[in-house]
C-alpha cells in the first residue's frame, strides 16, 4: 500500500495532507504545534542564543534573543540563480543532481542560502517528535510514501527542475521515511487546487470555464479549467510579488511609526537600529516584530461574524508597551497606503514593477491585476462561470468584493465561493496527484514506451524531418541574401571593403563561420517561423494523433488530435513582433514553447550548417558573376575613366567591346575587376537590388540544390533523436490531460 503526502511548502504558511492507498479519503494532518488537523504552521523557523531550533508560532515569542530566523525564504529559483535562457536549457537538461549541483551557478551565497532554508525547515517538519508519531500511524501497513511538493504554476520547466533538485538535496532526496520507501514528485499547485476542488464540490462535466484564484503570501496565481476538470487546464497566469505578505509589512511600518513616537521611542530606535548599509543591529527583533504583524492580520481576517467594527488585536513586540490593531484601521487606513514602497524597501521589488505600480495601494493593485487578466482571457475566448478563491489571504473579503466588481457575471454566491478550508486545498490536492497516477499506471507504462521506443516518437519525428528540410530550405537562402550577401556588398559599395574578391571571400567566410551563421539562422524570423509551423502544424498534430489512438485503448474518447497537439499554437501572434523577433505574448504556455523553439532552432541550426558549405562554392561564384555584369553594364552606361585603362588593359584600340572581343577575353575582364578596387564613385552607382534580382531569378534552383544536400540518413536520424529528447517534456504534460480523465472513471 502506498500512502501519498501532500506537503504544501507556502511562503507564509505549510501544511500537509495524507491519503492512503486507492482511496478519495484525505485526511488532514495537525501540524507540529497545532493542536487541530488541518491548521496551518507559518513557514519560518529560528534558533535560540544556545543553538535549540524554534519552530513556527514559538519564534513570536521570543525577540532579541532569536538568532538565524528564517522566514519568507520560499523563491522562484530565476531569482536567485543568474543564467541566460540558453544556459537555463543545458541546466535543465542535466541528467542528474551531481551534475547540477557541480555547476557554478549553484556555488554562490544566494543558492546555498536557499538550500539551507528550505531543507532545514522541511527536516524539522517531518522529524518534530509529534508529527513523526503521525506520520508513523499513517504509515502503518504501507510499503511506500510518495510525497508530492507544490510549486506555483507559473513557474517554468527550469525553475520546476531547480526547484525539484533543491528538495532533493534534503531529507526527502532520501530513499527512506521511518524505514519505508520514499518517493518525491512535484507538482503544479493549480492542478492540485483543480483536483481538491472538483472532488470536493462534485462540478466535475460543468461545459464551462471555473477559475481559482490562489491569494498567497508572496504570489498571486490565477488558473482556468474548462469543463470542471483539472485535466483541461487552459489558462495560467500569475504575480510573483503582489501577496498578502505585503500588507504585513505595512502593518509593521504601522508600529514602527507608533513605537517610536512612544514612551519608549528611544529604546526602540536603538534595538531596532539599521546602519548606513541597511544592515539591522538586531534582526532577530525584526524578524519577531514582522512576525507578530502577521500573526495580528491573520487573526483580525479569520475573525467570524458581520460586525467586525469593534474587532482588534494587541501586537505584542518585545518588551514595548503593545501595539493596538482595530480592524478599521486596518482595512480603512493600512490597506489603503502605497504598497509599492514597502515591497520596495523589503522585498527587493524590481525599478520596473515599482514604477509600474506606482501609488496604487493593495486593493488598487489587485483590482488591476484581476483586470488584465480578464481581458486576457477574453482575447482567448474564456469567460468565467464560477470562481473559487484559495490560499488563506483568500480570507480578506475586499478580496472577494473586488472579485465580484471585476467579474459581475459571478456575483451570486454560487458562482464566487471561498472554500471553507482555504489553507489545504493544495495540500489536499497534492495528495490526490499520488492516486491518480497510480490509477492511470499503465497508461503513463505505454505513453513511457512510446516516447522510448527507436519506433515511436522519434520514428513520427524523422518521418516528418524532409518536411522540416523542405520548410527551411527557402528561409535559409532568403537568409544568405538578406542577411550576408546584401549587409557585405553595401560594405564593399561604401569601401569597406575593397575589392570584388575580397567581397566575395567575407560572404563564403560568414556561411563557414557555423556559429555566427547558426545564430543568424536562430534569430532569423523567416527561419523561425517555418520551424515553429513545423512543430504546431505537422509535428504536433502527428504526435496529438498517436496520443489519441493511445487514450482510446484505456476507454478515454473525448480527446481529438488537436486536443492533444503539444505545440498548439498560434504561430501567426507569437510572430508579430518588432523587426521580426518572436514576440511571445503573455498566454499560458508561449513562455514553455520559446524555451522550447529555442532548443529546436538550435538542433536544426547546427545540424544544417555543415550542408550550406556543400553548395558555397557555386554560390559565391553566382554572386561574383552577378556582380561583375552589374558593375560592366554601369561602366557602359555612363563615361568613366576606368572604360579606357579596361581597353588599355586589354589591348583594344577602339572604345568599342564587342561581343567576339567579350567572349575572347571573359576571364581576363572578370579577374581585372575582381581584383580592382574600383573608385567609391562607380561602386555607388551600382544597383544592388539589379544583382538581387538576378539571385532571385534563381531562388529555386538554389533551394533545391540546398534541399538535396540534405538527404543524409544518418544525419536525419540525429536531427529526430535530438528533437525527440527536446520536446518530450511537452507530450509528457499533454498526456496527462489523459491521465486525469482516465482517473475520473
Amino acid at each position: 500500500m502506498i500512502l501519498n503526502i501532500g506537503f504544501d511548502i507556502g511562503d507564509a504558511e505549510t501544511v500537509v495532507a495524507f491519503l492512503k492507498g486507492n482511496s478519495d479519503q484525505v485526511t488532514n494532518a495537525t501540524m507540529p504545534g497545532k493542536t487541530a488537523a488541518g491548521q496551518a504552521i507559518p513557514t519560518l523557523y529560528g534558533y535560540t542564543k544556545n543553538g535549540k531550533l524554534q519552530l513556527a508560532d514559538s519564534v513570536a515569542s521570543d525577540g532579541t534573543g532569536l538568532q538565524k530566523v528564517a522566514m519568507n525564504f520560499k523563491r522562484c529559483p530565476s531569482d536567485i540563480i543568474t543564467a541566460d535562457q540558453k544556459r537555463k536549457v543545458e541546466l535543465k537538461d542535466m541528467k542528474t543532481d551531481a551534475e547540477l549541483w557541480n555547476q557554478p551557478e549553484m556555488n554562490t551565497l544566494k543558492v546555498r542560502d536557499y538550500d539551507e532554508k528550505l531543507n532545514t525547515f522541511i527536516k524539522v517538519v517531518f522529524t518534530h517528535p509529534d508529527f513523526e508519531k503521525i506520520l508513523a500511524t499513517q504509515l502503518d501497513g504501507c510499503d511506500e510514501c510518495r510525497v508530492c511538493v507544490g510549486h506555483p504554476t507559473r513557474w517554468n520547466p527550469f525553475e520546476v527542475r531547480i526547484y525539484e533538485a533543491f528538495l532533493r538535496h534534503g531529507i526527502l532526496g532520501q530513499r527512506e521515511l521511518l524505514g519505508k520507501k520514499l518517493f518525491l514528485k512535484v507538482e503544479s499547485e493549480s492542478r492540485a487546487s483543480f483536483l481538491y476542488l472538483r472532488d470536493a464540490y462534485q462540478f466535475q462535466g460543468v461545459k464551462e470555464f471555473i477559475g481559482v484564484i490562489d491569494v498567497g503570501s508572496s504570489t498571486i496565481d490565477i488558473s482556468v479549467m474548462k469543463n470542471g476538470d483539472a485535466r483541461d487546464r487552459v489558462y495560467d497566469d500569475g504575480q510573483n510579488f503582489l501577496g498578502a505578505r505585503s500588507i504585513d509589512y505595512l502593518i509593521m511600518e504601522y508600529c514602527i511609526d507608533k513605537l517610536s513616537k512612544g514612551d519608549m521611542a528611544e529604546d526602540f530606535r536603538d534595538i531596532f537600529a539599521v546602519d548606513s548599509n541597511g544592515k539591522r543591529k538586531n534582526p532577530g527583533a525584526w524578524d519577531h516584530m514582522l512576525i507578530n504583524c502577521r500573526f495580528a492580520k491573520e487573526a483580525l481576517f479569520a475573525a467570524s461574524g458581520d460586525d467586525k467594527s469593534r474587532l482588534k488585536k494587541w501586537i505584542n513586540i518585545l518588551d514595548f508597551p503593545p501595539v493596538m490593531l482595530k480592524y478599521s484601521d486596518l482595512v480603512d487606513d493600512i490597506c489603503n497606503r502605497p504598497v509599492a514602497n514597502v515591497l520596495k524597501k523589503y522585498c527587493d521589488l524590481s525599478d520596473e514593477d515599482y514604477a509600474r505600480m506606482g501609488n496604487k495601494n493593495w486593493k488598487e493593485a489587485f483590482r488591476e491585476f484581476l483586470t488584465v487578466q480578464k481581458d486576457k482571457m477574453a482575447a482567448e475566448g474564456i469567460s468565467l462561470s464560477q470562481i473559487f478563491m484559495t490560499g488563506s489571504a483568500s480570507r480578506m473579503f475586499f478580496v472577494r468584493d473586488i472579485c465580484r466588481d471585476v467579474f459581475p457575471e459571478i456575483r451570486n454566491s454560487q458562482s464566487l465561493m471561498s472554500d471553507t478550508e482555504p489553507s489545504i486545498a493544495i495540500a489536499n490536492g497534492l495528495a490526490r496527484v499520488g492516486v491518480t497516477e497510480e490509477r492511470a499506471k499503465e497508461f503513463t507504462k505505454e505513453v513511457n514506451e512510446f516516447l522510448d521506443a527507436s519506433e515511436g516518437l522519434r520514428s513520427i519525428v524523422k518521418s516528418r524531418v524532409p518536411d522540416l528540410i523542405s520548410d527551411v530550405a527557402g528561409p535559409i537562402v532568403d537568409v544568405i541574401r538578406d542577411k550576408i550577401i546584401v549587409p557585405n556588398f553595401n560594405n564593399w559599395k561604401a569601401g569597406k571593403i575593397t575589392t570584388i574578391n575580397n567581397l566575395m571571400a567575407e560572404i563564403e567566410g560568414a556561411l563557414r563561420d557555423e556559429k555566427r551563421f547558426n545564430l543568424i539562422l536562430q534569430q532569423d524570423k523567416g527561419f523561425s517561423r517555418a520551424v515553429a509551423v513545423w512543430i504546431c502544424s505537422k509535428l504536433g498534430n502527428d504526435i496529438g494523433t498517436k496520443l489519441m489512438s493511445i487514450a482510446t485503448n484505456y476507454h478515454v474518447h473525448d480527446f481529438n488530435a488537436d486536443d492533444l497537439n503539444a505545440f498548439k499554437l498560434d504561430v501567426d501572434s507569437i510572430y508579430s513582433g518588432r523587426n521580426g523577433a518572436l514576440n511571445l505574448v503573455d498566454k499560458f504556455g508561449y513562455e514553455q514553447f520559446s524555451s522550447l523553439i529555442s532548443s529546436v532552432l538550435g538542433i536544426i541550426a547546427f545540424f544544417i550548417s555543415p550542408y550550406v558549405v556543400g553548395v558555397l562554392v557555386g554560390l559565391v561564384a553566382f554572386i561574383s558573376e552577378s556582380a561583375f555584369w552589374s558593375i560592366l553594364m554601369t561602366m557602359m552606361s555612363i563615361p568613366d575613366p576606368l572604360w579606357l585603362l579596361l581597353m588599355t588593359f586589354l589591348g583594344i584600340t577602339s572604345a568599342v567591346l564587342t561581343k567576339t572581343v567579350f567572349r575572347n577575353n571573359k576571364g581576363k575582364i572578370e579577374e581585372w575587376f575582381q581584383n580592382r578596387d574600383l573608385p567609391i564613385s562607380l561602386r555607388k552607382k551600382v544597383d544592388v537590388k539589379k544583382v538581387i534580382e538576378t539571385f532571385n531569378a534563381d531562388r529555386d534552383e538554389i533551394v533545391k540544390k540546398l534541399e538535396a544536400s540534405f538527404n543524409d540518413g544518418s544525419k536525419q536520424d540525429e536531427i529526430a533523436e535530438k528533437i525527440s529528447t527536446t520536446i518530450r517534456p511537452q507530450i509528457e504534460e499533454k498526456a496527462d490531460k489523459i491521465k486525469f480523465a482516465i482517473e475520473r472513471r
